[in-house]
C-alpha cells in the first residue's frame, strides 16, 4: 500500500460537514462554533452515535417534530454536545440537526476512538460528490 493511503489514526480529524435544511434555524455564530471549534470524540461512542464533548452549540429551537434521520446527521441535544448518527442509529428522532458528514466522513470518524480531536468545516454538495468520486466510492 502506498504511505499515502495508509492513515494516521492520532492526527486531528477535520471532516466536512453538509448543511441541513434545519442549519438555517441556527444562530450564524452557533454555526461557527461548530466550524471555529475542536471537539473530542468521548467515551459515549457505539454504533448508534458517537457523541462528542467541546464547545457547546444552542440551537435556538425548543424541539423539532421526530423525523426520518440520515447516516451521518449531526444533532444537537439541549445540552449542545454534537452527536453525530451512525451505522445502527434510530430511524427517527427529533433532535435537530446541523447537517450531514458524508458516508466517507462517517466512516473516518468510526474509525476514531475516544480522545480523538475533529473539527469540522463547511462542506458544498457538489464537494461532497467529487470527494465520493475521487475516493472510487
Amino acid at each position: 500500500m502506498p504511505p499515502w493511503a495508509i492513515p494516521d489514526y492520532d492526527a486531528e480529524l477535520a471532516l466536512g460537514v453538509v448543511p441541513g435544511y434545519q442549519a438555517e434555524q441556527f444562530p450564524d455564530e452557533e454555526l461557527e462554533k461548530l466550524f471555529s471549534s475542536g471537539y473530542e470524540v468521548t467515551q459515549n461512542i457505539d454504533r448508534m452515535g458517537y457523541r462528542l464533548s467541546g464547545e457547546a452549540i444552542d440551537s435556538g429551537l425548543d424541539g423539532i417534530i421526530s423525523e426520518g434521520i440520515c447516516y451521518g446527521a449531526i444533532q444537537i441535544p439541549g445540552d449542545g454536545q454534537p452527536i453525530v448518527l451512525m451505522k445502527d442509529r434510530q430511524t427517527i428522532g427529533g433532535y435537530p440537526k446541523i447537517g450531514s458528514l458524508t458516508a466517507l466522513g462517517a466512516a473516518q470518524l468510526s474509525q476514531r476512538g475516544p480522545g480523538a480531536l475533529v473539527t469540522f468545516y463547511p462542506l458544498s454538495i457538489y464537494e461532497a460528490r467529487i470527494q465520493r468520486i475521487l475516493f472510487g466510492a
